[in-house]
């Protein structure tokens, strides 16, 4: 024996084919179809044979409006251009110029920008001479057992 039964009444027929811009909706108490104009909210009893106004049945008002491409040159591009200031040209280089006015060596310039960003949290925090953290930690108190 299952846990569930069957919802009371035979279901509602498949809901009726409408044009666009008109649903079906089941009337349980009456046992019929409705249709309601999306557009104006308004319902029916008898189903609708044409579009609603403004959805002239070719048109489906629910997607986004079409793509026309134009090849004209006019209009924004999504182009990426690879430019290195430093040799002047337009050349796609696999090793892009250093950020940040770098040498190139990766490893140097890591170490000494850490030290640079570091110098200047130690000054934002009042901590002058950049001491070690545990250091500055007040002494911590011995429990007896």
């Amino acid at each position: 024996m299952s846990d569930f039964s069957a919802p009371s009444g035979p279901p509602p027929p498949k809901a009726p084919e409408v044009p666009p811009g008109w649903t079906a909706r089941w009337n349980a108490e009456y046992k019929e179809w409705f249709y309601v104009n999306l557009e104006t909210k308004q319902s029916q009893w008898e189903r609708p044979t044409a579009p609603a106004p403004g959805h002239g049945g070719n048109s489906n008002d629910d997607g986004p409006p079409p793509y026309e491409a134009s090849n004209n040159g006019s209009g924004p591009r999504d182009t990426k251009h690879n430019y290195d200031s430093k040799r002047g040209d337009d050349s796609n280089r696999s090793n892009p110029p250093a950020p940040y006015g770098g040498s190139g060596n990766d490893r140097e310039d890591d170490a000494a920008m850490a030290r640079r960003l570091q110098a200047e949290e130690d000054a934002r925090n009042g901590r002058p001479g950049g001491g070690a953290f545990p250091s500055e930690l007040p002494p911590q108190q011995q429990q007896q057992q």
